[in-house]
């Protein structure tokens, strides 16, 4: 059966993952296919920021202490456990002043900038266990004096069972195709030469929540802390490929 002869042959130079078995009447064949789960997220993951200013990096540094604690102790009383509390980032900066200093202006003499301030910009994640409790546990943050929510991150708890029933698709996804490709140019499959897998990250699309002024953009709305979080889906994808010998009819 010449033609298949000139498949596998197509294949190697291809991809160099197709190769002649030992035999003079075995080549191989490669398969691939692609697995899909889509699940609801049931854990997210905020990110939310305090800005503190003060004339001295002392008084900067009480103050974000004080809106720190004071949120801090707001998620907790919110149910949220104190190992799902971490600092993500801390920085402080000098402030620059007066307005417009530094920059040459017309018919205005040149102003040199001084220090006239610290602030102190610092950012926390928080791991939200029970989605059903979101809406609350940030209504109490929000209320406590958060400043701004950074990013929004929606997961599952518990990926393993997802990535693998993706994996076993992609598998029997690969299996049918190469069953049908033979069915179809009239060879026999032989024994499994080969196994491979791609696992690729969960995909989720939300877009973050921001608080601006008071007022949230994004996926959720803050009205009266009425929080609205849509989670959305998630879809965890996983490539499989198989390699089979050709069993080619004498």
């Amino acid at each position: 059966m010449r033609f298949v002869h000139l498949l596998a042959a197509a294949c190697l130079s291809a991809t160099g993952i197709c190769g002649h078995a030992a035999a003079a009447d075995t080549t191989s064949f490669v398969a691939s296919g692609t697995g899909k789960v889509v699940v609801r997220p049931d854990i997210a993951f905020v990110s939310i920021g305090f800005s503190s200013k003060g004339k001295t990096p002392e008084a900067a540094v009480e103050l974000d202490g004080k809106t720190v604690g004071d949120v801090t102790k707001a998620l907790k009383g919110a149910g949220v456990e104190p190992g799902d509390l971490q600092t993500a980032n801390y920085l402080i900066d000098e402030v620059d002043g007066p307005d417009g200093c530094g920059q040459d202006h017309d018919n205005e003499p040149f102003v040199p900038c001084k220090v006239v301030g610290y602030e102190i910009k610092n950012s926390l994640t928080v791991r939200i266990r029970d989605l059903a409790h979101y809406p609350q546990v940030l209504e109490a943050a929000i209320k406590a004096g958060l400043s701004d929510i950074r990013n929004i991150t929606l997961a599952v708890s518990d990926p393993r069972p997802y990535e693998d029933q993706a994996y076993a698709a992609a598998l029997l996804a690969a299996k049918a195709k190469a069953e049908l490709t033979a069915k179809t140019l009239g060879f026999k499959l032989g024994t499994i030469m080969d196994v491979g897998a791609n696992f690729q990250s969960p995909v989720d699309t939300p877009a973050p929540a921001t608080l601006q002024n008071g007022l949230a953009t994004g996926p959720g709305e803050y009205a009266d802390l009425g929080i609205i979080i849509e989670p959305g889906e998630l879809t965890f994808s996983r490539d499989a490929s198989i390699t089979y010998q050709i069993i080619q009819e004498q």
